[in-house]
């Protein structure tokens, strides 16, 4: 999945595919966008850290999951099973 995710971005240059715990990992002050998929147990502190990311860059940060959705927060969009969110 990373590596084909890698190849159909590699065309928009600004985009940072990677297979790790997105809970952990350190998000660039730049990143505006973070798509999620299997991690329905963490949407909590998923939810709680693109809070904070988003108040410390002060820039609109859009979560887009896959499957599932994150309580107490209203999504902006959903399309099939994919469902956008702005913090």
């Amino acid at each position: 999945m990373v590596l084909i995710s890698k190849l159909l971005c590699a065309r928009y240059g600004s985009v940072e595919v990677r297979f790790d715990e997105g809970i952990k990992a350190k998000w660039p002050e730049d990143t505006t966008l973070v798509y999620i998929f299997g991690v329905a147990k963490m949407v909590e502190r998923l939810s709680k850290k693109a809070t904070e990311h988003a108040s410390k860059t002060g820039k609109t940060l859009r979560v887009v999951s896959y499957g599932f959705k994150i309580p107490g927060k209203k999504p902006e969009r959903e399309s099939g099973p994919y469902i956008l969110y702005k913090f």
